[in-house]
């Protein structure tokens, strides 16, 4: 009797002890977390888990369509590549023309992937998050096409709502108003330029480059 006392007690503390490690090491199944593009878009919209997952198998199917093609396309790309590149050394212009448009034919069946996946992945959004996504795309646009300026976190908390209301134009244009677009985002920046921008960064927005292999 004092045995079987003795073990119980003995499994008794087997299991305290081991349920902290337990709990520490729980054996299910986890997804790897997007990167880049996708984890900003997880965070900015604030995605539920499901929509996280859904998104991530998204981008893991489009990862590997990608993959797919690139294999399949290699040979064909990488000559081109070099072509491209023999045409610029000649400086044969006409034939630099027509290579251009070969790659940029050949490239629009890995551009439709893409698009078709971002088109899917949109899906699972809610027009509020949609809405929160293509703002936040704009601001990234605006913060690349300043970048020389080097905005402040104070000034891109200013650009959100320019972005907001430029946002707005765009909704309402079709896919193929490119004019549009451009008429819209060429506003934005100017409303950047000369609402959010300090005197010193307007200057180093226009300010030439510095020639290269200048003597010092």
């Amino acid at each position: 009797m004092r045995r079987i006392g003795v073990y119980f007690c003995g499994l008794c503390l087997l299991l305290v002890i081991g349920l902290p490690v337990l709990a520490k090491n729980p054996k299910q199944a986890t997804r790897p977390a997007v990167k880049g593009e996708w984890a900003a878009m997880v965070k900015q919209c604030n995605l539920t888990a499901d929509q996280q997952t859904a998104v991530n198998d998204k981008v893991k199917a489009m990862n590997a369509a990608l993959t797919d093609w690139d294999a399949k396309n290699k040979d064909q790309v990488d000559k081109l590549k070099a072509d491209i590149k023999a045409a610029k050394e000649a400086n044969d212009k006409a034939k630099l023309k027509d290579l251009n448009a070969q790659q940029k034919t050949l490239m629009t069946g890995r551009d439709a992937i893409q698009q078709q996946s971002r088109r899917e992945i949109m899906t699972l959004l809610t027009p509020e998050q949609q809405q929160t996504w293509a703002v936040y795309q704009l601001q990234i646009e605006v913060k690349r096409h300043f970048n020389k300026a080097k905005l402040t976190d104070d000034q891109l908390a200013k650009i959100k709502p320019l972005c907001e209301n430029t946002q707005q134009g765009l909704a309402k244009l079709t896919a193929g108003e490119a004019k549009g677009r451009k008429a819209l985002m060429n506003k934005l920046f100017a409303d950047v330029a000369q609402q959010i921008l300090t005197d010193d960064q307007r200057a180093l927005m226009t300010a030439k480059p510095a020639p290269k292999n200048q003597p010092k």
